[in-house]
């Protein structure tokens, strides 16, 4: 590779678009070429931008990322697109790897995602642990914390509704927590 490494961001929230630059930015000689908000966006702006490594939210309105993703690999098959997501599992991880990705990491594994741009940056491929994400790390911790009266009472979604959704909100720093409810309660039945 020539030059210095030019990193796309494609993400439907503002805050994690800045996250993401900001952790891109500290790394020597790594730049941010172009940023987009949905899928229709970065299929748009992705051959303009030649990007070495494309950070590609999963879950997104117009397009996810996931058919941006053919789109863009239909384009320029030897594209490196590194999927981010909150929500991982073995379903999404094997539709990315069939779909041509070289990557998945959990959206809020800041280490995840920077060995990940750097394994794309040498070639290779990086697939996290589905179970791995900032939301199946916290649902494991609050299934730990439940009191065996608390589980006769709701069991873990109890537990993360009497806790409080404006604190798992702020630990996942996602500012759309009530349309995801039905993802968290789906899993945290599997828990209790």
């Amino acid at each position: 590779m020539r030059g210095v490494p030019k990193i796309f961001i494609v993400d439907d929230h503002d805050h994690v678009r800045r996250r993401l630059r900001s952790l891109i930015e500290s790394q020597d000689d790594w730049e941010v070429c172009c940023e987009a908000v949905d899928g229709s966006e970065a299929v748009e702006k992705h051959g303009g931008a030649n990007p070495h490594v494309t950070l590609m939210d999963f879950n997104m309105p117009i397009m996810d990322g996931l058919k941006a993703s053919r789109i863009i690999l239909q384009q320029r098959p030897s594209a490196a697109i590194l999927m981010v997501t909150v929500f991982s599992s073995e379903q999404l991880c094997e539709e990315v790897k069939k779909a041509g990705l070289k990557g998945l990491c959990p959206k809020g594994q800041s280490a995840c995602i920077l060995e990940g741009i750097k394994k794309l940056l040498r070639g290779e491929n990086v697939f996290s642990r589905p179970g791995n994400s900032a939301l199946d790390i916290l649902l494991r911790q609050v299934a730990r914390s439940v009191r065996p009266n608390e589980r006769q009472t709701g069991g873990t979604w109890g537990v993360v509704r009497a806790r409080g959704a404006r604190s798992l909100q702020a630990r996942l720093q996602f500012p759309l927590f009530s349309r995801h409810c039905r993802t968290i309660r789906r899993r945290s039945s599997r828990l209790a």
